[in-house]
């Protein structure tokens, strides 16, 4: 009996897997593990690094062909906390409605672009007064993904992205590499 529901499951693996191949649902989650933000205003940049950032995907692989597929994705970030000159900190999130144009040179490894339209927010944080400002507006976010797709559905993937707002007269622009991984259903 056992054995029966070990060689069933197996199987459903490969079946999901193969499956997969054609385009279908995905879900996935990155780390943004060297993430920058920089802030312009009035000829003033304030440039420093950001703790580990978190992202959540979910999304629909729309095969074009057998090598070119079009996923269209909603995605939730987490900005990690970066602080400027030990007086300013500030910390964010964002969500985009993301197209990921794939080729897959391989039957199962693919190169991607991305290109997103969301909404940013961000919280600044004056760490001598303790007062803090929070707006979101309006940005948009471009980047480059490569990945692996195993045949059970499980991918591997790890990308460079660059997101941009404006919010009350500041430019803002989060941008560094990330990995994670997506099931495909």
């Amino acid at each position: 009996m056992f054995k029966s529901i070990k060689t069933s499951l197996v199987l459903s693996l490969f079946v999901t897997g193969a499956a997969n191949a054609a385009g279908g649902a995905y879900l996935g989650a990155d780390f943004a593990f060297s993430n920058e933000t920089e802030l312009k205003v009035d000829g003033i940049s304030l440039k420093d690094n950001n703790d580990v950032g978190f992202n959540l995907v979910g999304g629909y692989a729309f095969e074009a062909s057998e090598k070119f597929k079009i996923g269209l994705e909603a995605e939730y970030r987490t900005i990690g906390d970066v602080t400027y000159l030990d007086v300013l900190k500030g910390s964010g999130s964002a969500f985009y409605l993301n197209a990921k144009p794939m080729f897959f040179f391989t039957q199962n490894a693919y190169i991607a672009g991305l290109i997103g339209l969301g909404s940013m927010e961000l919280e600044l944080k004056n760490l001598s007064t303790n007062e803090t400002a929070s707006e979101s507006d309006s940005s948009l976010q471009l980047g480059v993904e490569g990945g692996y797709v195993f045949n059970n559905g499980l991918g591997l993937n790890a990308g460079y992205r660059s997101a941009n707002a404006d919010i009350d007269g500041v430019d803002i622009t989060v941008s560094g590499f990330y990995a994670g991984l997506r099931y495909n259903f």
